[in-house]
């Protein structure tokens, strides 16, 4: 009979033993699976900083050859206006030299 006690008892403890483990079992794959959220949501928000950085500096690459590409044009222009200014100045010379060997001649 003390066997039997004895039995019930190891019975009895084995089984708190086994359900205090599968309690840890559960609080540690909770736990774990808290940290795997944590960590994916610190991924997707650092991929998601980048991106906004990578977008930032993709809209300030785009202002500046805007800009670059204006001044260009503007250059462009002056350029265009600077060789007009010299073909006409050019053929106004022409034309002075052909007067004067005319009134030499």
């Amino acid at each position: 009979e003390q066997l039997t006690i004895l039995g019930k008892q190891v019975a009895e403890k084995q089984a708190a033993l086994d359900a205090e483990a599968a309690e840890r079992r559960r609080i540690a794959e909770e736990m774990q699976a808290q940290w795997i959220a944590e960590k994916e949501a610190q991924e997707k928000a650092e991929i998601e900083r980048r991106e906004a950085q990578l977008a930032a500096k993709l809209e300030l690459d785009q202002f500046n050859i805007a800009k670059r590409s204006d001044r260009a044009n503007a250059y462009g222009k002056e350029l265009a206006e600077d060789r007009e200014r010299l073909a006409s100045i050019l053929a106004k010379e022409a034309e002075d030299e052909r007067i004067e060997k005319e009134h030499h001649e």
